[in-house]
């Protein structure tokens, strides 16, 4: 079972890591747009466009049910990490990997949106992708429960 001390480390240090990453995507979606969006000037021709941003778009649904996928199989213990701290919990281990995978997988989607601003001026594509992407990392939330949850799991 985890201390609370361990516990306690290990949520603050993700939930940070889960504040900044949510902070960028929220610059990639507002900021640059407002700072440097009139400067950009469209990269691409319209026909090169017409292919990437489906292409894009597919490749974002796949991260998003890829993340939900990479997480359960790294948290069901199929998988070998190594132990980089001698008193680090296997279980808090496996969750903080499965976090951080999950949520530069969902990040990943709000640059696909900022790739498209800055090759072809789209502001919806932007906005849409950057939206997909915070509610998935809404969902990645770190919470207490979940840290015990998997650690049980790992127990049985």
């Amino acid at each position: 079972m985890i201390d609370d001390g361990e516990l306690g480390r290990a949520l603050k240090t993700l939930t940070v890591i889960w504040g900044s990453m949510l902070v960028s995507v929220l610059i990639y979606i507002f900021a640059i747009p407002r700072y440097v969006g009139e400067n950009i000037n469209a990269l691409l021709p319209p026909e090169a466009y017409q292919m990437l941003r489906p292409a894009l778009y597919i490749i974002s649904v796949g991260l998003i049910l890829g993340a939900r996928f990479a997480s359960k199989y790294i948290l069901s213990g199929k998988t070998n990490l190594q132990n980089t701290r001698a008193a680090a919990n296997p279980a808090l281990q496996r969750y903080t990997t499965a976090m951080i995978i999950a949520l530069g997988m969902s990040e990943a989607v709000a640059i696909f949106g900022l790739g498209l601003f800055i090759v072809a001026r789209d502001t919806v594509s932007l906005y849409f992708l950057g939206a997909v992407s915070i509610l998935s990392m809404l969902m990645y939330r770190p919470s207490r429960d979940d840290i015990v949850e998997a650690a049980k799991n790992q127990e049985l």
